[in-house]
């Protein structure tokens, strides 16, 4: 049985720390220790020092045949090579990492790393850096399904008002009136959002899985497109995702398993249309519902991700 070492930021609200983590808890053939790193990017001085000397003890009595670390921003060399087992990263790249001097400070580190951004692939070989593919996943101890005669939310979004989301989100604000629409607007103090606080991952998941249909946006700070974790778990809570493009969409899911649009007034006719035909939304939800059972459920990752390391 491999031991494996689970080094992550925060499970609560944390969905991807959370899901990430089940994938492993959930591998008969592995026995799985947990290594918790609050705030990442802030660990600094004596903090670091006890984080790490916390580390590598757990490390002696563990005994891991490996560590996977999701981020890892506070590491460096020192410590890394005190650590005497096989290394493996999981980033969640975007051009921002490297502003952020992120990349390739970090992944550089590891011994094997895996993006959630399928162009960094190349931008890790051309730094000399071992890297893999790995969609963002959900985890079905979590994201639960509701009927779709008992979605009783017509659309949702839950997540940060970037700048280009906000004629976006004033737009479904303005759809609860025109159309007479339950609308939830979730995790942030504006006035166009209905609840004007983060939600924690249990309520963020609750509200996906009692909505018929889900927004996605792919945006970062910096205009960036790229996937998200909401993507899996949308569709993994068999609701109706409809997500802005973005370039790695096509190895999440398909034109059946999902809706796209790019503009304000695209968003507003396809939420429209499929409100008023239900049964389009209950067929590319089930599309996508089983597509994302059988590819991106967090087990399921889980186990590619120790298949590569023993390669």
């Amino acid at each position: 049985m491999k031991r494996i070492l689970i080094v992550v930021a925060s499970l609560s609200p944390g969905n991807l720390h959370r899901s990430f983590l089940s994938g492993f808890e959930r591998l008969k053939s592995c026995d799985v220790r947990t290594f918790m790193v609050p705030d990442q990017l802030h660990v600094r001085g004596t903090q670091k020092d006890k984080i790490n000397r916390e580390l590598l003890k757990v490390i002696d009595e563990f005994e891991p045949d490996f560590m996977i670390v999701v981020g890892g921003y506070w590491l460096d060399s020192e410590i890394m090579n005190k650590i005497n087992c096989k290394t493996v990263s999981f980033q969640i790249d975007d051009p921002y990492s490297q502003k952020l001097n992120i990349f390739p400070r970090i992944p550089i580190l590891f011994d094997l790393n895996f993006t959630t951004c399928l162009k960094f692939v190349a931008e890790y070989k051309r730094h000399g850096i071992e890297c893999r593919y790995l969609p963002f996943g959900f985890s079905s101890d979590f994201n639960k399904t509701v009927k779709f005669e008992n979605k009783n939310i017509d659309v949702s979004f839950i997540g940060t008002p970037f700048k280009m989301r906000q004629p976006f989100l004033q737009k479904i604000s303005e759809m609860r009136e025109k159309y007479g629409l339950k609308i939830v607007i979730a995790g942030a103090n504006r006035d166009y959002y209905t609840i004007k606080n983060r939600v924690d991952f249990d309520e963020a998941a609750k509200i996906i899985s009692r909505s018929k249909i889900c927004v996605n946006f792919a945006d970062q700070p910096d205009g960036f497109l790229g996937a998200k974790n909401r993507v899996p778990e949308i569709a993994g809570s068999r609701s109706l995702l409809l997500t802005q493009e973005f370039p790695e969409r096509e190895s999440y899911f398909d034109d059946s398993e999902c809706v796209t649009f790019n503009t304000v007034e695209e968003m507003e006719e396809k939420i429209i249309y499929y409100l008023l035909h239900g049964d389009k939304i209950k067929k590319i939800s089930e599309n996508g519902y089983k597509k994302a059972k059988k590819t991106l459920e967090s087990k399921i990752l889980a186990k590619r991700i120790v298949e590569e390391i023993k390669k």
